[in-house]
């Protein structure tokens, strides 16, 4: 199979890796399945049936895929919606916790409480909200927070 980019894609040992990392995601949750000689859509249909979502990204040449559960699909999406970063996301994360703009940055550690500021000033503009309690609450909304 060829990719956009021509370069030849290994389907047996992507499907090796992506089985394997099915495998370690069911590990990781506590879910009672055993995994015995299924196929990558029985195991991916088997994790559906028990409510967890799962969206696999292929990387660069020669790196594994890797996998995406529901609550970082609803980050994504909202951060895609409204045209913001993880910076910002964060910045939302420690304003939910009731932190002030000089917590968040010393939290940070990278940013000033000006820089906050601003930064909160941006997310308000993009989201269309009026203060910190309006963005936590359209976060939260949308399940972010």
């Amino acid at each position: 199979m060829r990719c956009g980019n021509s370069e030849r894609v290994d389907l047996e040992k992507m499907s090796n890796d992506l089985t394997n990392l099915i495998a370690q995601a069911i590990k990781a949750s506590d879910v009672s399945s055993t995994i015995r000689e299924m196929t990558i859509g029985q195991l991916i249909q088997g994790l559906e049936d028990q409510g967890l979502f799962l969206l696999v990204f292929m990387t660069g040449k020669g790196q594994t895929p890797f996998m995406v559960g529901e609550k970082e699909l609803i980050k994504t999406k909202f951060m895609q919606k409204y045209g913001l970063s993880e910076a910002d996301i964060k910045t939302i994360s420690l304003c939910a916790q009731g932190l002030t703009d000089e917590k968040i940055a010393e939290r940070l550690g990278t940013i000033s409480a000006d820089g906050i500021r601003k930064r909160l000033k941006k997310i308000r503009n993009r989201i269309g909200a009026s203060n910190k309690v309006e963005i936590v609450a359209k976060a939260n909304e949308e399940g972010i927070v």
